[in-house]
């Protein structure tokens, strides 16, 4: 009997065993399942420097997507939503959402924008500040990344401008191949790296460089398709570069913007959205391309404004008090510092800084 008794015990504590260890496997199972279904960033290494792509996939590590993790909750339910829905019916949703609360198309494309790139703007922005300050500052063009929206949370890619070796060094051009036309002969335009870096310097709305506005410049090098051809110094072949609201940092610092310079207080009234112009270029011309070595802001020695400038008719005070201004006009300052004096002069008095394009600025190149 108490052999019998020890033989149940014994199965006993084994099917104990048993059933301990099955939980346990269940458990796990869940736990991976979720891992699995859950929004995740993930770092595709193509066309990235690859000790680059080791930093960013380090910091990626700590990114999460998730609302328990710390991620934003507004976020978090974009993320969510997105697998849920796909691209097409996130998009639908999100502009009709959008056009219940706005009246005009552009305030319908601002939301719908920022709603399909806030994520990949967090993602990146999370990111950027894991990098040392040398990669932060010079982000563009050679370490470039931007994360996707995918079904399975947000992929990492590292693709930005072709490349085409020049005499003074890699020219930048986009896959759209956008020309320009100097002494009659077609020109595809690519940068300089100075002149990329440059481009971010001018249109920045901030005092601080942030993911957000590299995102935005990114996008302007790869889909702006217009360059209008100017004459500058010297009789010297360049080109004058436009910014618009959808590129142009926060749609409220864009209209202060507009405001200051060419009075337009209400820019939706407008069947077009304005641009502003950004800068100017001189351009290398050799084989098929023409290269931009530098970008100027308005106002710069051998640019229309200060030829208009040098040449006007005005007292000498106010000739040495518009030069002097015209040293630095960043964007940021001229928002947030006041100092639009110059940049509305030429406005008004014959070198136009806002302008109602006639024509498509951008081909979209999704990033």
């Amino acid at each position: 009997m108490a052999q019998n008794s020890d033989k149940r015990d014994k199965k006993r504590r084994q099917e104990a065993k048993k059933k301990k260890r099955e939980a346990a496997y269940a458990a796990e199972k869940a736990r991976l399942a979720k891992r699995e279904n859950r929004p995740r960033v993930v770092v595709d290494p193509r066309d990235g420097d690859p000790v680059f792509v080791k930093r960013i996939q380090a910091a990626a590590q700590s990114v999460s997507l998730e609302e328990s993790e710390g991620c934003p909750k507004d976020i978090a339910s974009t993320a969510r939503l997105f697998r849920e829905l796909g691209w097409d019916e996130f998009v639908r949703q999100t502009r009709s959402e959008a056009s219940l609360r706005h009246d005009y198309q552009q305030e319908i494309y601002n939301e719908e924008q920022l709603k399909l790139w806030s994520v990949a703007t967090y993602v990146g922005q999370r990111i950027f500040l894991q990098l040392p300050e040398a990669y932060q500052r010079k982000l563009l063009p050679d370490f470039w990344f931007y994360p996707l929206l995918t079904r399975q949370g947000v992929s990492v890619h590292f693709d930005f401008l072709r490349k085409v070796k020049r005499d003074t060094g890699w020219g930048h051009y986009s896959r759209n191949e956008p020309t320009v036309t100097i002494n009659g002969a077609e020109w595809i335009i690519c940068f300089s790296e100075h002149a990329i870096e440059r481009v971010v310097e001018r249109s920045n709305f901030e005092d601080n460089l942030s993911y957000a506005h590299y995102f935005d410049c990114a996008f302007y090098l790869r889909s702006c398709v217009y360059f209008e051809p100017v004459t500058l110094d010297e009789n010297r072949p360049g080109i004058r570069l436009f910014m618009v609201e959808d590129l142009g940092g926060p749609p409220q610092r864009y209209r202060a913007y507009l405001r200051k310079i060419a009075g337009i207080e209400d820019v939706l009234q407008y069947p077009v959205v304005p641009a502003y112009v950004l800068g100017y270029s001189h351009v290398d011309c050799k084989g098929k391309f023409a290269k931009a070595i530098s970008m100027w802001y308005p106002g710069y020695r051998g640019t229309p404004e200060d030829l208009l400038v040098r040449t006007a008719d005005m007292s000498l005070d106010q000739r040495r008090r518009l030069l002097a201004m015209a040293d630095d006009n960043k964007t940021v300052r001229v928002v947030n510092e006041g100092r639009h004096e110059a940049i509305r002069w030429y406005h008004e008095n014959g070198v136009p800084q806002v302008m109602f394009p006639k024509r498509r600025l951008f081909e979209c190149d999704l990033l």
